[in-house]
């Protein structure tokens, strides 16, 4: 049955004051308060003595809704600790914000910290200031590491599984290598239109190939593909001095143009720093 009527005060005689309220003596019940138990003061205790001892306080009463709020239960005092818009599930024993750490708490100091979105959250989001790892790695399970990410400590970026993708930017090694310790593994480029690397065919000794990203800088290897029966052969010589156009020729031992030399070429366009 809902209960709606305001349990009277109690008051105390004597002094400091002759009379003096005394907060309302708690609500033990057999059930947990619902919504509709309204008229009681901010404050108010109930307990639910049959199930599994539940500690409630009013938290809210307004527009003939009650807000009851759970303190506590048998054998545990807080059952979530809940920051912001996520809750932390704890491993074994809890966690806590004192100042600006979290710090755990129990006989287990090495529990993690786990946020767990609620209703449609996205993560958890940082609005202002970056989020900083001193020793460990960021792990990403199934999501991504999204741009914008800075690591000055830790190991490292590993994919167990999956690739690491840059939409937009470059992936640099200030001072380190690119490792494919795998036997087998390779460099994989985009071949296409303008693309930089590719294969073409000389015409009378020569041929022009529209890439707009050569220029002065560019570094180019060539390799002959197919002979396709040249009655002459040349030295295959790159030249990027037109920006945007990467020309070939072939020429002989005195500089000579190769007109017979008709051969299919491989190209590869690197660009110094």
């Amino acid at each position: 049955m809902v209960k709606s009527i305001n349990d009277p005060y109690q008051a105390n005689y004597g002094l400091p004051q002759p009379i003096t309220d005394q907060f309302p003596t708690p609500v033990i019940s057999t059930r947990d308060p619902t919504v509709q138990d309204v008229g009681y003061i901010l404050g108010q205790i109930w307990v639910n003595k049959d199930l599994g001892a539940r500690v409630w306080i009013l938290q809210r009463a307004a527009t003939g809704v009650a807000t009851w709020y759970i303190i506590g239960n048998q054998g545990s005092i807080f059952t979530n600790i809940t920051a912001t818009n996520f809750i932390t599930n704890p491993a074994a024993t809890s966690t806590v914000l004192s100042g600006n750490n979290w710090t755990a708490i129990g006989l287990n100091p090495a529990i993690p910290l786990v946020l767990t979105p609620k209703g449609a959250a996205a993560g958890v989001l940082v609005t202002t200031g970056p989020l900083t790892v001193a020793t460990n790695d960021i792990v990403a399970t199934t999501g991504a590491v999204n741009a914008g990410t800075t690591m000055t400590a830790g190991t490292g970026i590993t994919a167990t599984t999956g690739d690491i993708t840059a939409t937009l930017g470059d992936f640099e090694a200030t001072n380190g290598n690119l490792n494919l310790n795998t036997v087998g593994n390779g460099i994989q480029i985009k071949e296409g239109v303008k693309g930089r690397m590719g294969q073409a065919t000389l015409v009378a000794g020569t041929q022009s190939i529209a890439i707009a990203s050569v220029g002065a800088n560019t570094r180019v290897f060539l390799s002959r593909a197919d002979l396709n029966a040249s009655p002459a052969l040349g030295f295959l010589v790159a030249d990027t001095t037109v920006a945007g156009t990467l020309t070939v020729n072939s020429l002989s031992a005195a500089a000579a143009p190769v007109a017979g030399d008709v051969s299919t070429f491989n190209y590869l366009c690197v660009e110094k720093i």
